[in-house]
């Protein structure tokens, strides 16, 4: 067999090799990726056992914290070409221990106590459940930014099956979208100081015959809305359940736009009001990933 060489170097044959902080193994069942990813994480949280104990040290929420932002994200990172092992009962044995000590040591409860009924207490989901739910995050967002090339015939990678309700989630649409740059804007975007603020905010240089909006956007448990007001128009505007404010806030601002167009407004200033400093300094910035924006 001639040897496989790369600008003239021999390359060895390997069983597995790691790849971006991902161990690939020759028969792709990630089996060695979640072996070294479940030790890693467990060094790490081993690292705070000086830091507490079962009537001492560490606040329960403080380790919740470091569990949940500093070892569990070690076992999430790149689940999106992993989360089929989770399928497997050796894995999911494997990552029930991993959450068993970390619910352990946050509530210090006895050696019996079910791992079940320490996650409702804490509010963790098992975390087979929690590595397959990001990995479909990250599915939805790849897609959604063009970015996922969906083979044919699917792959257990690729096949991501969910129940009526991800359907529809993953089904939605998304206001993320990949980075663009747009440095020449056909408008001025001004965020007052505090002082103007205080002394209460006008449109500069403003006269009779010149056009002011005011806009706004909020969120409460029924849902989420903006609103739009001129002299001659009050109109409110419902969004649903899952927009934010950040995008009932711009989408107020859209809102004047298109009814200034409508209008076929001509040589006169138009002055949009808005309390939102996020949506104005996304307004500002050259790089854009907001569709809205």
């Amino acid at each position: 067999m001639e040897q496989l060489k790369l600008y003239g170097r021999v390359l060895e044959m390997s069983d597995e090799v790691k790849y971006l902080g991902v161990t690939l193994d020759k028969e792709l069942n990630w089996r060695k990726h979640v072996e070294l990813t479940t030790t890693k994480a467990l060094r790490v949280f081993g690292m705070c056992r000086t830091a507490y104990g079962k009537t001492w040290g560490l606040n329960p929420k403080v380790l919740r914290w470091i569990y949940t932002m500093m070892v569990r994200p070690i076992i999430l990172y790149g689940c999106l070409a992993w989360w089929p092992r989770t399928l497997k009962s050796s894995c999911r044995e494997t990552l029930m221990k991993i959450q068993r000590t970390a619910c352990m040591a946050i509530t210090g409860a006895f050696r019996t106590t079910p791992t079940a009924a320490m996650e409702v207490l804490l509010d963790l989901p098992p975390l087979h459940l929690v590595i397959q739910s990001e990995a479909r995050k990250s599915l939805h967002r790849l897609a959604l930014t063009g970015l996922w090339s969906d083979s044919k015939p699917k792959t257990k990678h690729t096949n991501m099956e969910c129940d009526n309700f991800m359907e529809r989630i993953t089904n939605m649409g998304c206001d993320k979208m990949q980075p663009k740059f747009v440095f020449r804007k056909n408008f001025e975007v001004k965020v007052p100081t505090r002082a103007e603020w205080t002394e209460g905010v006008q449109a500069p240089n403003s006269d009779e015959n010149d056009i002011i909006w005011y806009t706004n956007g909020s969120k409460t448990v029924s849902g989420t809305g903006a609103g739009i007001y001129a002299n001659d128009l009050s109109c409110s505007i419902s969004m649903g359940n899952y927009a934010n404010v950040f995008q009932a806030e711009t989408y107020a601002i859209i809102a004047c736009v298109h009814e200034n167009i409508v209008r076929q407004t001509q040589g006169k200033n138009i002055y949009i009001l808005s309390d939102s400093q996020a949506a104005l300094k996304a307004l500002m910035a050259p790089r854009v990933d907001s569709r809205l924006v």
